[in-house]
């Protein structure tokens, strides 16, 4: 399986950005999950946890076989990929503010594999 997880920052806001590669989702249950070869049993969950009990977010089609379709949908309208605003209570596409108005890019589109580059949202 492929996908890449962002923490950033302007300073106030923070955010939790899950990039989930087209095609990259090969298999939904691991073996200690009863799974046989990647599939069967209880399928994985995506989302976002605050780990408070209270404050969480479960991405639709976890603990299903359509979990293996996550590059295809989105909480932000571009496939594959689910932003979250997690500095205090986890919000996450509609739930955010949307008295904001405008587009958003994402910037660099490329980095150092090591780290160390700003992403500007």
């Amino acid at each position: 399986n492929t996908f890449q997880c962002i923490l950033a920052t302007e300073g106030v806001f923070s955010f939790a950005m899950f990039l989930y590669a087209d095609g990259g989702i090969q298999w939904t249950t691991g073996d200690a999950s009863g799974g046989v070869d990647g599939f069967g049993g209880t399928p994985a969950q995506a989302g976002f946890d605050s780990g408070n009990g209270v404050d969480f977010t479960v991405i639709n089609g976890s603990f299903t076989n359509d979990i293996v379709n996550i590059d295809k949908i989105s909480n932000v309208d571009i496939p594959g990929l689910f932003i979250f605003q997690v500095n205090g209570r986890i919000q996450s596409g509609s739930e955010c503010d949307e008295s904001i108005t405008g587009s958003y890019s994402i910037s660099p589109n490329y980095g150092n594999q090591l780290g160390g580059t700003p992403i500007i949202i």
